[in-house]
């Protein structure tokens, strides 16, 4: 392998696929066809095995002011290339050497340094599979097995007993799912709804749909929606003329954020979520005639010119939360965002530090945010909130401390509508006095 280019612009693209989270330690470098392609990956999710595909991969391309005397391809320390190319202005020259990238000035005075890499060959799968840009899918019809395990009872004794089963599957099609957006839309759709994503560390090995971004696309309208068990956000906007997506989908939030941020603003994103429908065929070598195929959601595509990034997919329930937000809730306040926001700061700063929760209570007047309430022996955190339109009776209600500022900073309206049902009800925020393309809501907490 060995190439010439401008120095300025393959740093520009090394750093345009920095993915930073988990990110693999190497780059990928392909000189072929008149074209110069670089690969980042996040590191597989336990340990070094060709089972394991990462989570993310991210390239661009290069074409100007290239020039490839030979065609290759070779991993080289990321980090190590990138400060190896700053050294240098204008036209470089970059070549393998062994298991080492040569990076040097073309002239009469040498100057070049080594980057450690790694062979990348037809052989050397672990590392090619690392850096595949997409998944490579089996073919229709191409069957896999798996041992699965789960508990039942012994027929004998009656007592629950754990059985292994080995169960063989047929992939029966493979779905895509596309539709075009602006990058700055959604960016800005998935910052309103990125506060109700619950953390990986409390869902590691639990629903990890709830660490993930729900995104749907219906009768036009693209939806985005978040959830940790105690904050639901949902987001949406309008895509004239787009197709109906059959299957909603799950995408991890960290690296779907880190991924909008690379690319370009106000460039225009193709998404394609890539789906595979399994069927069960045999179980334990009996065959089963009566199971109904299934859908695995695998991976979607992020695409903007030279630019690409794969993210895989989670797999959950998705809930339709149409009817709990079409719900008539009697009580219903609308307060100035700003001042809402400000007050419950305020508050909150006191109830974290005491571990207790924060209460609204609705009253006359509008709103009080209140922390320590109950508690005799120290003095309460209390602000008044007027209410500039109310539709009440009096109702307390309890939340955590965290949640409603996380709420109210997404709200980009002067005004804001909250609603409520009774005390131990979820209450619902909507923007007044702005677009009408955002809700939330914000579950009871125990006092």
């Amino acid at each position: 392998m060995q190439f010439t280019v401008d120095a300025h612009a393959l740093l520009h693209a090394l750093k345009s696929i920095n993915i930073r989270y988990h990110m693999h330690a190497f780059v990928q470098i392909q000189a072929q066809d008149g074209r110069l392609t670089l690969r980042t990956c996040t590191e597989p999710p336990f340990r070094w095995s060709r089972l394991e595909t990462p989570s993310v991969v991210a390239s661009v391309s290069i074409t100007e002011s290239l020039t490839i005397p030979e065609e290759g391809q070779h991993a080289a320390q990321y980090q190590a290339l990138v400060n190896a190319v700053k050294m240098f202005d204008g036209s470089i020259a970059l070549r393998r050497e062994e298991q080492a990238v040569i990076v040097e000035r073309p002239g009469d005075l040498t100057q070049q340094t080594p980057v450690e890499g790694t062979s990348i060959s037809p052989d050397t799968t672990v590392v090619t599979s690392l850096f595949s840009e997409g998944t490579v899918h089996p073919e229709v019809g191409a069957t896999y097995t798996r041992k699965e395990s789960q508990w039942g009872n012994c027929p004998t004794c009656g007592r629950s007993e754990h059985k292994e089963q080995v169960n063989l599957y047929r992939l029966a099609a493979v779905m895509t799912q596309q539709a075009r957006v602006g990058r700055d839309q959604l960016f800005s759709m998935f910052k309103q709804v990125a506060w109700a994503v619950a953390s990986e560390d409390d869902y590691g090995n639990g629903d990890q749909g709830r660490t993930g971004v729900y995104l749907s696309l219906k009768d036009e309208v693209l939806l985005l929606q978040a959830r940790d068990g105690h904050c639901l956000a949902q987001r949406w906007a309008e895509l004239p003329g787009a197709e109906d997506w059959e299957h909603a989908v799950i995408i991890p939030a960290r690296p779907l954020e880190r991924a909008l941020q690379l690319f370009p603003k106000k460039s225009d994103i193709l998404l394609e979520a890539v789906l595979l429908q399994h069927q069960h065929v045999k179980k334990d070598e009996e065959d089963i005639l009566d199971a109904e195929p299934f859908m695995r959601a695998r991976e979607i595509r992020l695409s903007s010119g030279d630019m690409r990034v794969s993210i895989g997919l989670l797999n959950g329930d998705i809930p339709d939360y149409r009817s709990f937000f079409a719900r008539v809730r009697e009580t219903q306040v609308v307060c100035a965002t700003a001042d809402l926001l400000n007050a419950c700061k305020a508050v909150s700063t006191v109830a974290e530090a005491r571990s207790t929760v924060m209460w609204l209570h609705v009253n006359e007047a509008g709103i009080s945010i209140e922390a320590g309430h109950d508690d005799q022996s120290l003095q309460r955190a209390l602000h008044q909130v007027q209410a500039v339109a109310s539709m009440s009776e009096n109702i307390s209600f309890a939340t955590g401390w965290g949640c409603l500022p996380d709420a109210l900073k997404a709200i980009t309206a002067p005004q804001v509508t909250i609603e409520m049902s009774g005390p131990e009800d979820p209450i619902v925020l909507r923007p007044t006095g702005g677009s009408d393309d955002y809700r939330c809501a914000v579950t009871a907490a125990k006092a």
